[in-house]
């Protein structure tokens, strides 16, 4: 599916939050693709969370990436990652959204519209040209695990075509 953020035209991936009580962290990987011999690319994970209004209650930046070595992974995957603690006592999120703003991917919005928002490292990025060390890529792999922060579980349900559907058409606010 694809939205058209605030940033320009992405792709993205949607889940539904788990229903619990207790606080847990939420970690988003995209695994570098280095499946095209020397054109390795990567999809820079953003991570926007919604009410169940579609409402965007929190969103991270290409500032929250790190980078993680293979060895420090689950598979000996090396990619960029982004963990988010969420309290569901202090946010009502309902949903998970996934996506690469389209600047990153040499797309900027037409023109500038009321609530852009660029980060400094987005800035920094287009200031160079979109020159970095790995190229971004619309598509990815991503590995997405919950933590609890207490003893239990918690699980994130992949929403479907027609709900993703609905979703994207009601979103607002990214």
């Amino acid at each position: 599916e694809a939205f058209e953020f605030h940033s320009g035209l992405s792709l993205l991936a949607a889940f539904e939050l788990p229903k619990v009580t207790t606080p847990y962290r939420l970690r988003v990987k995209s695994l570098f693709d280095d499946d095209h011999g020397d054109e390795t690319s990567v999809f820079y994970p953003i991570v926007a969370l919604l009410d169940e209004t579609f409402i965007v209650m929190r969103m991270t930046s290409i500032d929250s990436l790190r980078l993680e070595p293979g060895l420090a992974s689950v598979g000996g995957r090396a990619g960029l990652a982004v963990t988010v603690p969420v309290d569901p006592a202090l946010e009502n999120g309902r949903y998970l959204i996934v996506f690469t703003p389209a600047a990153l991917l040499g797309a900027a919005p037409d023109d500038r519209r009321e609530g852009d928002m660029l980060t400094p490292a987005t800035l920094a990025w287009l200031e160079r040209r979109g020159d970095t060390a790995v190229p971004a890529s619309p598509y990815g792999r991503l590995q997405i695990t919950i933590a609890p922060d207490a003893p239990g579980t918690v699980g994130l349900a992949r929403i479907s075509p027609e709900r993703l559907e609905k979703l994207v058409s009601e979103m607002d606010g990214i």
